[in-house]
């Protein structure tokens, strides 16, 4: 029995989506919908009983998308979130970076792309409990006040003139302030979330038990990279976005650098690297060892980070916390003579 893909392009006010025939890759049907819960739900409602239907593919839009998403959910359709980057590459692969003639922007192109990336990847995005939703939404919030009080900050050390400085000081007051109110709803959110869920709280446990890793770090963690513990080496690399990605062309050798993967997190685990390798053995001593063999500082920095994805994987796997012992790389074994 056919099951079509569902591809949905969403935007603030309406949103275009195309249903695949999977072994043909041509429109079966398409549309527009505004992204209002009522009107998403009697479209669902008609669509399903219509077409039978796999599972649909969102692409990530800042937030104008969880209605999108609600919706899906609640008439248990499996959904993967796509990342605008890799929806934005296959539309370049298919030769689809500019509309062509025959086309208008509106015909429904972009969601014909997210429901070709559906066909191409069959992983599903799985849905955020409303504790942990509530942490995430706390998280962005406060990044934003901190990214603003940064940005008055550095207004207020080039300032010269004694009015503008009161002004800077007294918005740099109010700022404050109001990230202390987010930092306790942060808080209130997280410690609801460990009460509904005890997993949570011994995750978060053992997270803060390494070096480096505090509050912030660790939430980000279960927030953003919730299947850490079930990671494989190469998997914890690409989706903290530690690797270095080859830069090669013919016999050109190009310089590695590191891209792709969950910004977020990897802000945090710089910082937390950044922290272990002044205060935590063995993390500071592989750090130096590199450093010795001629890498350059954030390259070093870089390979701690992905060693210390490797450690929080084990150690949350295992239930065991940080012991310096086993956190060290192992040797290769001696060839035998």
């Amino acid at each position: 029995m056919r099951a079509d893909l569902l591809g949905i392009d969403v935007a603030q006010k309406i949103c275009h989506w195309v249903l695949l025939d999977p072994l043909t890759r041509q429109r079966v049907a398409q549309g527009t919908v505004r992204p209002r819960p009522a009107d998403l739900a009697r479209w669902l409602e008609t669509l399903r009983a219509t077409y039978p239907i796999a599972r649909a593919a969102v692409e990530a839009t800042g937030g104008w998308e969880a209605p999108v998403l609600q919706a899906l959910r609640a008439q248990g359709l499996p959904v993967r979130l796509a990342n605008p980057k890799r929806i934005r590459r296959l539309r370049e692969t298919l030769g689809w970076s500019a509309v062509p003639r025959h086309r208008t922007p509106t015909d429904g192109l972009d969601a014909e792309v997210i429901a070709l990336y559906a066909l191409l990847d069959e992983t599903t995005t799985p849905p955020p409990s409303p504790h942990q939703e509530e942490v995430q939404a706390w998280l962005k919030r406060r990044e934003q006040i901190v990214e603003r009080i940064q940005r008055e900050r550095q207004r207020l050390a080039r300032a010269t003139h004694p009015g503008i400085r009161e002004s800077l000081q007294r918005l740099l007051d109010a700022l404050e302030a109001e990230q202390a109110r987010i930092d306790q709803a942060l808080e209130e959110a997280a410690a609801r979330w460990e009460q509904a869920d005890p997993r949570v709280a011994q995750v978060g446990q053992l997270l803060e038990s390494v070096p480096g890793v505090g509050r912030l770090t660790r939430l980000t963690l279960q927030v953003w990279l919730p299947e850490l513990g079930t990671l494989t080496r190469e998997e914890g690399a690409a989706r903290t976005g530690t690797a270095p990605m080859a830069h090669d062309s013919g016999q050109r050798s190009g310089r590695r650098r590191v891209r792709e993967g969950r910004q977020r997190v990897r802000r945090y685990l710089f910082l937390s690297a950044m922290a272990a390798v002044r205060w935590a053995d063995p993390l500071r001593e592989f750090y130096q060892r590199l450093r010795a063999a001629g890498k350059a500082g954030h390259v070093a920095l870089v390979a701690v980070m992905r060693r210390l994805v490797v450690i929080l994987n084990a150690i949350v796997r295992t239930g065991r916390p940080w012991d310096p012992a086993l956190a060290r790389p192992r040797l290769p074994r001696p060839q035998p003579a």
